[in-house]
């Protein structure tokens, strides 16, 4: 337990407002930015408040406003391209995940001879090849959700292979990240939903990882905590604050423990399933949590109390089993509460490939760091409780 390393780089800027203070929090990285995200956030007015503060910051920037959900490949090349026409000094992300992660890849492929592909985990040149070279990066979350925004990690769709890949190196730490949870208040109920399980799933899986520690244990407790107690609020009571102030900051939480321990099985099984059948990541992770929570705790029960004990369930009045019963009635409640009521055949799934997908899910590097190593066919019998 008192054995370990915990290397969390990013500056965390978070409060109500802070986007206010961006000249203050960017300044040295240069007089030359670039502004990476997608057109909703300029349709919802956070681009034009953005601009605005660079502008009296006098800070000079280009935007690239094509991200789309699930970035491509294709995508950060144009935008690494862009970015070389430009001469930008250095990246700021705005958005959700996707356009976070999208300018993390930017930031690379500008700076980096080969195809960005080729820097993927598991490519021919793989993360070892991405270097100190990468472009300064500020992030400005707009969802509670990925956490990306103090991770070094981005993921990126690869349309060759039909799937989400993986971009990853301590290089992708941002240098400053701006969490203003007032810029959440435009989100959509359902994506507002979506985001919040996917952070309480990484904080979860965070828990249960075997590259845990102390420092990531606690925040992944305080994390699921924060979660739990403002999700309803926060996606019922959409100017509730103080429900999205918490909301903000378990997400971010949550970005620093899965940077220390990774994640697990309901996140490798919602990347295949999102490469492959567009299904929406915080989607796929409520679809199946409940019953991988059910998968790992038959050999984990002690773990799983502790998060029952942060979900609010009165562990010290029930048995072992009960505990873990009433986590997983709570997660399927929650779900039904949210509205989240898909199957994977409303995404043209098919029955017979669920042992195909299991096995994916398997072979994903997201389940390197599920507490127990599970079969094709034991993820293919969580596909089926969900299809």
């Amino acid at each position: 337990m008192f054995d370990f390393e915990y290397y969390s780089p990013t500056k965390v800027a978070f409060g109500p407002g802070k986007l206010g203070e961006i000249g203050q929090l960017i300044g040295e990285y240069g007089n030359k930015a670039l502004v990476v995200t997608d057109s909703n956030i300029e349709k919802v007015g956070i681009l034009a408040m953005l601009e605005e503060y660079l502008d009296e910051a006098e800070i000079d920037y280009d935007v690239f406003a094509e991200v789309e959900e699930d970035p491509s490949a294709e995508l950060v090349e144009r935008g690494a391209k862009f970015a070389e026409d430009n001469d930008s000094e250095f990246i700021i992300g705005v958005g959700g995940g996707s356009s976070i992660d999208a300018a993390k890849a930017i930031a690379v492929a500008r700076t980096h001879p080969a195809k960005i592909r080729d820097y993927l985990v598991g490519a021919k040149i793989g993360a070892e090849g991405i270097t100190s070279d990468v472009l300064p990066i500020v992030t400005i979350p707009t969802t509670s959700g990925t956490g990306s925004e103090v991770t070094p990690v981005a993921v990126i769709s690869d349309k060759e292979e039909e799937s989400k890949r993986v971009l990853f190196s301590p290089y992708l730490f941002p240098q400053v990240a701006i969490v203003d949870p007032e810029l959440t208040f435009t989100l959509p109920k359902e994506m507002t939903v979506y985001t919040a399980i996917d952070a309480l799933c990484q904080a979860m899986e965070a828990y249960l990882s075997p590259e845990g520690n102390i420092i990531s244990d606690l925040l992944s407790l305080e994390s699921i905590e924060l979660i739990r107690a403002a999700i309803y609020d926060a996606v019922n009571d959409e100017g509730n604050l103080q429900a999205r102030t918490k909301l903000a900051l378990g997400a971010t939480l949550s970005g620093m423990v899965i940077s220390q321990a990774g994640v697990g099985a309901a996140h490798a099984l919602a990347m295949v399933l999102g490469g492959r059948y567009k299904l929406p990541h915080g989607l796929g992770i409520a679809m199946v949590l409940p019953y991988v929570v059910e998968y790992n705790a038959k050999d984990f029960q002690e773990a799983y109390l502790d998060i029952a004990e942060a979900f609010g369930i009165k562990v010290n009045e029930l048995t072992e089993q009960e505990a873990i019963t009433a986590l997983v009635e709570d997660l399927k409640e929650l779900n039904q509460r949210l509205g989240v009521k898909a199957k994977l055949r409303d995404f043209g799934v098919a029955e017979d490939l669920l042992l195909e997908l299991g096995q994916a899910a398997c072979d994903h590097e997201d389940m390197r760091n599920n507490p127990k190593e599970p079969t094709a066919e034991e993820m293919r019998m969580i596909l089926e409780k969900v299809f």
